[in-house]
């Protein structure tokens, strides 16, 4: 257990000593040097909180710093539906994707008729990117 240093002062004779010992220990009950009962222990000179490690600043907390070593692979949005709307896209691209790999296989082993229909396939676009922005 760590031991802090406490500022003790006698209001008999006004000696004033530093002791060092845990929070849990019991403070000096009499004065060293007059031996007087009435000591009071000062508690605010106890110390004082440093904040240190990433994030922390001279100036107080910094909100970039810590965001600098995914620059490039973290994308901030500044609303809701900004965010809503690269997950709609990004949700509709793959299924677009997904139906042009379908079509063209549809193609080479049913013949050329057997493709999606536009409408069907807008339908399914459109599907895929509201269920990416409900979640």
């Amino acid at each position: 257990m760590s031991k802090i240093t406490y500022e003790h002062e006698c209001r008999a004779c006004g000696l004033n000593w530093l002791e060092e010992y845990g929070i849990h220990d019991d403070p000096p009950d009499t004065c060293p040097e007059c031996e007087s009962a009435d000591v009071y222990r000062c508690v605010t000179t106890s110390g004082a909180v440093h904040f240190k490690g990433a994030g922390w600043s001279p100036e107080g907390y910094s909100k970039t710093k810590p965001l600098e070593k995914y620059k490039g692979r973290l994308k901030l949005y500044d609303r809701k539906e900004d965010l809503k709307r690269e997950m709609r896209g990004e949700a509709e691209a793959v299924e677009l994707a997904k139906l042009k790999r379908q079509n063209e296989a549809a193609k080479r082993h049913l013949g050329p008729d057997a493709a999606v229909t536009q409408a069907e396939a807008d339908r399914k676009i459109r599907k895929a990117g509201d269920e990416a922005t409900e979640r």
